[in-house]
């Protein structure tokens, strides 16, 4: 016996359901590049050194590398932090200078300073909310334009 396909109702509501999450989702991806755009106004640009590589594998997946980074604050407090972004093994090396952003007030909150560090991980949650939406606005436009089981009056 074939499964019985959904209803207009229940396409509707699935709709729904995954435009209101994918918005969510967005939104929040939003205010997650705003909240970086904010902090870079407050942090000072600097020079770390990468000391270790986190070495990172779930089951089924390749490696990543977080860098270990450490720095020195303007107040000559020396600071370790672990980068963001999982990478591949070859993207850091132990010694390399890289260039960071620290808020002094929190140096323990530092950033590596690159595109991928900051911009990407934002980019993603939108990305993945835009996939949702458009989704959920689909099942909606399916349930709207739906002509199954429609009855037409005929005036008589």
């Amino acid at each position: 016996m074939e499964p019985k396909p959904l209803s207009r109702k229940g396409t509707l509501i699935i709709g729904l359901f995954f435009a209101i999450i994918g918005a969510v989702v967005i939104f929040a991806g939003w205010l997650w590049q705003h909240s970086t755009r904010e902090r870079l106004n407050t942090m000072i640009s600097d020079t770390g050194t990468v000391v270790d590589l986190l070495k990172v594998q779930r089951p089924g997946e390749t490696a990543s590398f977080y860098p270990i980074v450490e720095f020195r604050t303007q107040a000559g407090e020396v600071v370790r932090f672990e980068g963001s972004t999982g990478v591949s093994e070859n993207t850091y090396r132990i010694g390399q200078q890289v260039d960071i952003l620290y808020d002094p007030r929190s140096p323990q909150d530092a950033r590596i300073d690159s595109w991928f560090e900051l911009w990407l991980p934002p980019l993603v949650v939108i990305l993945l909310g835009g996939g949702a939406l458009v989704a959920g606005l689909a099942g909606c436009g399916m349930a709207f334009f739906d002509t199954r089981n429609q009855t037409t009056s005929h005036p008589g």
